[in-house]
């Protein structure tokens, strides 16, 4: 974090845990406290593999965001955004990049909106837009969830909602364990998208290591966090009737085989994936 982006964090925000926070540690940042730290380690002992787990996560969150890129969409809304990726001197891993720069590497024009609710992620962006790190990029401060309210914001008038748009779910669902009222948002966003609309969605699951995925909600939970990973069948409820895409939904690991990571065992990923598509296709060019 920089130092501009610290003097105004409220030092109450460091005294608990944060999702965003502990996921920034797992992959290598340093936009975190000594308590996220501390969970991101008991997280560790419990599942060895979980570091792996959140890279096979981001991995995807950059493959499915460059595909939806290259099929044409301009609009992307990005819901639960979380911190950028740390900076990798290696620039050839595109894993590294935020998804709003894989997004302008191929189309420079395209309309990208970011979304979360976490404090010290909106002060990160903040500060990024004011040192110009972020483009031309919006940042909207505004619970993933509330789709009425966060589509009526004048913020996201930049989105033409008569033009398909991309909606990017990645690790966000998990952390609202309402079920009822996931699935109720998951509704109204698919009703309001226009036709030709995407949904990429990444979900955490027990499917895949019952036990230990178990144990790590235990984890999260005692720290503050609640979180609910859920069932194939529930995650696939939620995308409603939309088609799928390639494999459809599988465990993130096996939703293509370009990148080194998805190599791994399937289990390793604790966590779904899918690409869904407006059943009614757009009568505009996307």
């Amino acid at each position: 974090m920089t130092a501009t982006a610290r003097r105004t964090v409220p030092s109450s925000l460091s005294m608990y845990p944060s999702s965003a926070r502990v996921t920034d540690h797992f992959l290598g940042g340093d936009d975190h406290f000594g308590i996220d730290r501390v969970l991101a380690n008991a997280v560790a002992r419990t599942a060895p593999y979980w570091q792996l787990s959140i890279m096979i996560n981001r991995a995807h969150a950059v493959w499915a965001t460059e595909q939806l890129t290259r099929q044409g969409f301009e609009q992307f809304l990005d819901l639960g955004c979380g911190y950028p990726p740390p900076w990798s001197r290696d620039l050839r891993d595109r894993t590294n990049w935020p998804l709003h720069q894989v997004v302008r590497r191929i189309r420079p024009e395209a309309a990208f909106v970011s979304v979360d609710s976490d404090p010290l992620v909106s002060v990160h962006a903040r500060a990024a837009h004011a040192a110009g790190a972020a483009g031309d990029a919006t940042f909207v401060a505004a619970d993933a969830t509330d789709v009425a309210d966060l589509l009526g914001s004048p913020t996201l008038a930049r989105l033409d909602m008569h033009r398909p748009i991309a909606v990017l779910l990645h690790d966000v669902l998990p952390w609202i364990t309402d079920t009822h009222h996931v699935t109720t948002a998951m509704r109204a966003l698919r009703t309001a998208l226009p036709p030709g609309s995407a949904l990429s969605l990444t979900h955490a699951t027990a499917d895949l290591h019952p036990l230990v995925v178990s144990e790590v909600a235990d984890l999260f939970a005692t720290a503050g966090l609640p979180w609910a990973p859920r069932p194939r069948r529930t995650i696939a409820h939620l995308l409603g009737d939309w088609p799928l895409l390639g494999r459809g939904l599988v465990p993130t690991a096996q939703t293509h085989r370009g990148h080194r990571l998805h190599q791994s065992p399937p289990w390793t990923s604790a966590a779904y994936a899918a690409i869904a598509l407006h059943p009614r296709r757009s009568t505009e060019s996307r």
